[in-house]
């Protein structure tokens, strides 16, 4: 499941298809704050509303450095 997720935070940086759907998929369920970093950065040049949800969700992320990614 870890492999899928890195996966698809990869393909929204290759123009995969519907790449704000798997990023926000990542950026709430994963374990690894690596991805959710990955996730939490790509959301932000996305200005899609499913987006900015998944940003105001990734401001209360345990770990400082997806938080701070949200809120930049």
């Amino acid at each position: 499941m870890a492999v899928a997720l890195a996966t698809s935070v990869r393909a929204a940086d290759t123009g995969g298809a519907d790449p704000t759907a798997a990023l926000v998929d990542a950026l709430l369920g994963h374990a690894n704050h690596k991805v959710r970093l990955k996730a939490a950065k790509r959301l932000g040049t996305d200005r899609s509303p499913l987006a900015a949800d998944g940003l105001r969700q990734a401001l209360n992320d345990e770990h400082p450095l997806v938080r701070a990614a949200a809120a930049n």
